[in-house]
């Protein structure tokens, strides 16, 4: 029995050019699909980009001038998706905000701005609101709500 048992071939270590060859074609092929995956997004969700970039746009507008804008892109984005965009009104409206970006943001004392309607002297919307707009924008994944 013990002359049968014979010694464990522990395979040589590999190269080192074989385990950078490995993660280069690692870094490359996941480069590749996460390349794939924006280049999907973006044809799949083609408002995304017209958002960001009408976004980008009232920046460069003063804070006084950004809040009917806003509150305007917001109703066209509320009307691709909900017939009920279309006739909500005040607390009902902040109410469908809320729920299909699926936050509190519009009802909070933060959006203020959201609240006073048409009345884009009385609350300006500030840098940092349209930076939190952005960022439910971005990470809406899944349209229709």
């Amino acid at each position: 029995m013990l002359a049968q048992l014979r010694d464990i071939a522990v395979p040589e270590a590999p190269a080192p050019g074989v385990a950078l060859t490995g993660l280069i074609t690692l870094a490359a092929v996941l480069l590749a699909g996460c390349s794939l995956y924006l280049a999907l997004r973006d044809r799949r969700y083609p408002w995304r980009r017209a958002v960001l970039a009408e976004l980008s746009r009232l920046e460069s507008l003063p804070e006084p001038a950004r809040a009917l804008p806003l509150q305007q892109l917001l109703r066209r984005l509320g009307l691709l998706y909900s017939d009920e965009a279309r006739t909500a009104e005040d607390a009902a409206w902040l109410q469908l905000l809320n729920r299909q970006w699926r936050t509190r943001y519009f009802e909070s004392p933060e959006a203020s701005w959201m609240q006073a309607r048409y009345q884009a002297t009385a609350n300006p919307v500030r840098d940092a609101d349209l930076d939190r707009v952005r960022a439910l924008i971005c990470r809406r994944t899944r349209w229709p709500w």
